[in-house]
C-alpha cells in the first residue's frame, strides 16, 4: 500500500506539470513512480520471496536475517533489476490504459477502468516476463549472481526459462490491473 500511494503521488504529480503531454508524459510519469515506488516494494518483495523460497520461516525472520546477514543494503538486491522490469512494464501499462480510458470512458466509470487496466497489465506482463524471471532469480540467489551470470543461466536452460510463470503471470496482472487501476479510477472520481 505505501508503495502504491507513493507510486500515485509522484505519477499525478509529473502529470500535472504537463497536461497535455501525452504518451511520452505518461511513460516518464509512470516510470518516475515505480523508481520511488520500489524505495519501499523492493524489501517487501524481498522478504516475501524469501519466506516463499523457505529461505525464512517468517516475514520477521526474513528482515531479521536479511539484516543480520547482508545488513540494511541485502533488502535492496534486485533494486536494479525490479527497477528494469518496472519501467517497461509501466511504460506500456500507463499509456494504454489512459489511452483506451481517454478513448472509450471519458465519463471516468471505474468499472470501465478496470477493464482496461486488466487489458493493459496482460499486455505489460507478457512483454516483461523474462525481465521478471531475472530479477526473481537475482532476489533468491544466495550467492548474489548479478545479471548477466542469471542471463547465462537461462540461456544455457533455453528460450523456455525465461517465460517461467507466463501465464501465471499474464493471469494476476489481469486481476491486478482491473482491481487497482478501477479502483485508483474509482477514488479519483469520488474526490474530484
Amino acid at each position: 500500500m505505501p508503495g502504491s500511494a507513493l507510486f500515485f503521488l509522484t505519477y499525478e504529480h509529473v502529470k500535472r506539470m504537463n497536461p497535455g503531454g501525452g504518451i511520452t508524459l505518461h511513460m516518464m510519469a509512470s516510470s518516475l513512480g515505480e523508481i520511488v515506488a520500489c524505495f519501499v516494494r523492493v524489501p517487501t518483495e524481498v522478504v516475501k520471496q524469501r519466506v516463499q523460497a523457505k529461505l525464512a520461516s517468517s516475514s520477521w525472520a526474513g528482515l531479521r536475517d536479511t539484516i543480520a546477514h547482508s545488513g540494511l543494503r541485502g533488502l535492496y538486491v534486485g533494486y536494479g533489476t525490479t527497477v528494469m522490469r518496472e519501467i517497461p512494464f509501466a511504460a506500456i501499462q500507463y499509456p494504454i490504459w489512459e489511452k483506451l480510458r481517454a478513448a472509450y470512458n471519458p465519463e471516468g466509470s471505474g468499472w470501465k477502468s478496470g477493464v482496461f487496466g486488466s487489458i493493459a497489465g496482460a499486455m505489460a506482463g507478457g512483454v516483461t516476463t523474462p525481465i521478471d524471471v531475472v530479477k526473481t532469480r537475482i532476489m533468491l540467489s544466495t550467492t548474489n549472481e548479478g545479471v548477466v551470470t542469471v542471463i547465462k543461466q537461462l540461456h544455457s536452460e533455453g528460450l523456455s526459462a525465461f517465460f517461467k510463470g507466463f501465464s501465471a503471470r499474464i493471469g494476476w496482472l489481469s486481476i491486478g490491473g482491473f482491481v487497482y487501476l478501477g479502483t485508483y479510477q474509482t477514488v479519483i472520481e469520488l474526490f474530484t
